[in-house]
């Protein structure tokens, strides 16, 4: 059975995903998740669209028919003076969480002129963690860990090409006696004693 093709979130969330994690870091200048990781903003337009955009659909897409498809799937354009004006957000669409962007669906009814709008105050959120690259020392990749931990568990999250770690494999690798070898029951209570319950956070 072949493969489902992926969507226009996922495929977005993959470009700025690869540009954040140094796979792809000409990238980083055209189009990059904001510091907190809750909003993304484009750089360059003109690059964007001979770049990136060929890289998310089969079919030739312009300017317009980006931000067509962003309002469609319910992303909204930051009208907030401040340093998010002009970014483009979801609340499903957070960086290291891919897993979330199957549940951005895709709504005809929704028009372009419902794009823009005032949206949250990121500053006032604890930031997403950041990609982790295949690269970092363990000191920066337990540091990720942590943020992960304060800004919620990743549950089931894919195998990425871009080289993701969830928190579960972050900890994982930095748990005492490989727990990679041990039964599936005991693994579980090691990761109960080790990750907290952010349940409410």
């Amino acid at each position: 059975m072949a493969d489902q093709p992926q969507s226009f979130p996922a495929l977005l969330h993959t470009v700025l995903s690869d540009a954040a994690s140094g796979s792809a870091p000409e990238l980083e200048a055209i189009v990059s998740f904001q510091d907190h990781g809750r909003a993304f903003r484009i750089h360059n337009q003109e690059l964007f669209c001979d770049t990136v955009l060929p890289l998310l659909s089969l079919e030739p897409m312009e300017w317009d028919d980006f931000l067509a498809n962003l309002a469609r799937f319910g992303f909204h354009r930051l009208t907030n003076a401040g340093p998010d004006q002009g970014a483009f957000y979801h609340e499903l669409f957070l960086r290291s969480q891919p897993q979330l962007v199957v549940g951005i669906v895709r709504d005809d009814e929704l028009q372009i002129d419902e794009l823009d709008c005032p949206g949250p105050d990121f500053s006032t959120m604890p930031a997403m963690a950041r990609v982790v690259r295949a690269r970092d020392p363990p000191s920066i990749r337990l540091m990720t860990a942590e943020s992960r931990m304060i800004a919620g568990p990743v549950v089931g999250a894919p195998t990425l090409p871009f080289g993701h770690a969830t928190l579960y494999g972050l900890l994982r690798d930095i748990i005492p006696n490989n727990p990679r070898l041990v039964e599936d029951e005991e693994e579980e209570d090691i990761m109960e004693d080790v990750v907290p319950d952010v349940d409410g956070i």
